[in-house]
């Protein structure tokens, strides 16, 4: 493991922070941090401020908060470079200082992202283990148990021998600042079995029916000796503790699908400008050699949960791997245009570590066409390790702090020998769109 230093001092790995005397420099305060590049370990910091300015602590006019300046350089403790670009100005990170400026003493929507995008949290979704064989799994957002406090549910395919089912749980009142449920519901099943063998689930949280609950979309894989199949069933009409009022049957998505299937996932949105929501749903094509990503379009669903049609399939460009375990799919508007985006996730397999991947198709039309796609993108830090065999992605989108910015939950199923255990990470205000 390299390591690196921001900027050049004395490296003595005491944390040092004083004043000097620099009457030719153009810097008020510099912060210099030496750490590993793979970890993100911290060996040493030292801020200095220049001496030859004026500063106040008590608000004197014609002179620099020390405050102001002290909160900027403690982001650089934390690895946050400066920020240059046009509208950003009242971060805190924003590179200039001006004198008499407090607003830098307090943090911004920016700064605090930058922070967890660097140090992410990961949550293990709760209730225990999802059994010792799991075969993929999704994420969805809404109001179940209250119409103020965002919920989610992560569904899974548990596959023993025999039959396989669909399980789910909900976490109730997620954190406008952590990202973590405040509490978990027990372990709950889809009735009826999904077939012996299940590549793919998916599962969206949607109004369907127009009432004031919301219903529940759980799609599934099949993945019998010869053509894969997808369906769906619908949970109409969730009450406060996550129970459907009722199931319906088992429906079919019209897809060519393939023969070995790795990974799917479902999501509403409406791309038509009707009264009515598209039904879109992705999976990953598995053969010998490079994997795929499809997706296909339920034009118009209707209030029983059903397409007026569908669409043929599309694909989505550049290459995810040879090996993927798991997929999820979810929209937003990641540029901050009229038009919805799509964002796919999936888990790449190779032997040895696994990792986690994302793409945004920009501009979804109102044919189902992406009008361009983002380059391949990796989490940063130690997410990208997700254990060395992955058995299931998903994604999705919320506002999580009411800040009108887009938060994105991402979920895995670690699939080691024994225990399965699903975990979740939040990466907050719409920095999907900004990683490198």
């Amino acid at each position: 493991m390299g390591c690196k230093r921001l900027l050049q001092y004395c490296r003595d790995y005491y944390n040092i922070v004083e004043w000097i005397y620099v009457s030719d420099a153009t810097w008020l305060a510099r912060t210099y941090t030496l750490y590993y590049v793979e970890t993100k370990l911290i060996i040493e910091e030292d801020t200095v401020f220049n001496d030859f300015y004026p500063w106040t602590t008590t608000g004197q006019t014609d002179r620099y908060d020390v405050q102001n300046a002290a909160t900027h350089e403690a982001g650089h403790f934390l690895l946050l470079y400066d920020l240059t670009e046009s509208g950003d100005e009242d971060q805190t990170m924003w590179y200039s200082i001006a004198l008499e400026e407090t607003k830098k003493r307090t943090l911004e929507w920016g700064d605090r992202a930058g922070v967890r995008y660097i140090y992410p949290n990961r949550y293990q979704v709760g209730g225990g283990t999802l059994g010792s064989e799991s075969q993929d799994g999704d994420v969805a957002i809404g109001y179940i148990n209250s119409g103020s406090v965002l919920d989610m549910v992560v569904a899974w395919a548990d596959n023993p021998s025999g039959d396989n089912y669909v399980k789910y749980r909900f976490g109730w009142d997620i954190s406008s600042s952590t990202g973590a449920p405040t509490s978990w519901s027990s372990t709950n099943t889809m009735p009826g079995g999904i077939g012996y063998e299940t590549q793919g689930v998916g599962a969206a949280l949607v109004n369907l029916d127009a009432t004031a609950n919301l219903d529940m979309v759980i799609l599934w894989v099949d993945n019998p000796s010869g053509n894969n199949a997808i369906y769906y069933k619908i949970g109409w009409n969730l009450n406060t503790a996550g129970t459907p009022a009722s199931w319906s049957d088992r429906k079919s998505v019209t897809a060519t699908v393939g023969q070995e299937t790795q990974g799917a996932g479902v999501s509403f949105v409406n791309l038509d400008g009707n009264s009515r929501p598209e039904m879109v749903v992705a999976w990953v094509d598995n053969p010998s050699g490079d994997n795929t990503i499809y997706y296909v379009i339920g034009w118009n669903v209707t209030t029983s949960g059903n397409p007026a049609s569908w669409s043929s399939r599309f694909s989505k460009t550049g290459g995810i791997g040879s090996e993927t375990a798991g997929l999820g799919i979810t929209f937003a508007n990641v540029d901050d245009d009229s038009i919805p985006d799509m964002v796919l996730f999936w888990i790449d397999n190779p032997s040895g570590a696994n990792h986690g991947y994302y793409q945004v198709g920009y501009d979804v039309s109102n044919t189902g066409s992406v009008g361009s796609w983002s380059q391949k993108k990796t989490m940063p830090g130690d997410w990208q390790w997700v254990g060395s065999e992955t058995q299931g992605a998903g994604i999705a989108a919320a506002d999580l702090n009411s800040n009108g910015r887009t938060e994105f939950m991402f979920v895995w199923i670690d699939n080691p020998s024994g225990d399965n255990y699903a975990y979740h990470r939040t990466e907050w205000e719409g920095r999907v769109n900004s990683h490198n």
